[in-house]
């Protein structure tokens, strides 16, 4: 996977991005203490580390990726974390049980998923009734359509952004709410963040 063969660098590459967008992406979690959570697409454990870092609150957190070796740091990074597992798996075929979760997590990952409809249906069986879904993720809107395009010319990975208006479309196609979003840029990148509810 190229992901595993990122793995090492993946931080020191994206670290003032990866500090941004988690930052944002945090201001808008609202957990509570017996919430069950999925990092669907969890990388090196960043975004789990700054969670109980700043004190957010969880019964338990999985951190799921397709990459091994991103997994591998994400482990050593969260040891001795009693509250935290890890499962390897793709976002399009989760390994776990349905209904299982109260919140998923779905941070600078959409894109780089080929079956989009597939990956919130996913997220939709592992959620419980009334349970939420968090995205942030690049917003193919504007002239970042321009940057984006240029991006898919020159990297190696499947790109496939979609734009707040066409992902909030495909959530609620497919059994969930729209509870709130907005649009923002962070440099050239034009990004979006998204909290959902599924309710069918």
């Amino acid at each position: 996977m190229s992901y595993d063969l990122k793995a090492t660098s993946y931080e020191e590459k994206w670290e003032q991005y990866l500090e941004v967008t988690h930052n944002r992406l945090l201001s808008w979690y609202e957990g509570s203490k017996g919430d069950r959570v999925l990092d669907i697409s969890a990388g090196t454990g960043l975004l789990a580390h700054q969670l109980i870092r700043e004190g957010a609150e969880f019964e338990s957190l999985v951190l799921n990726d397709v990459s091994g070796k991103m997994l591998d740091i994400a482990k050593q990074r969260l040891s001795s974390e009693q509250k935290v597992s890890f499962t390897q798996s793709s976002a399009q075929e989760l390994v776990h049980p349905s209904g299982e979760f109260d919140t998923v997590i779905c941070l600078n990952a959409f894109h780089h998923y080929k079956e989009q409809n597939k990956v919130i249906d996913e997220i939709g069986r592992v959620l419980k009734p009334g349970g939420s879904v968090y995205f942030l993720d690049w917003n193919r809107t504007g002239w970042f359509r321009i940057v984006n395009w240029i991006i898919k010319k020159w990297v190696r990975d499947p790109i496939h952004t979609r734009s707040l208006q066409e992902t909030s479309a495909l959530l609620q196609n497919q059994g969930f709410k729209v509870d709130k979003s907005e649009e923002w840029q962070y440099r050239y990148w034009k990004l979006f963040t998204i909290k959902a509810e599924k309710v069918s």
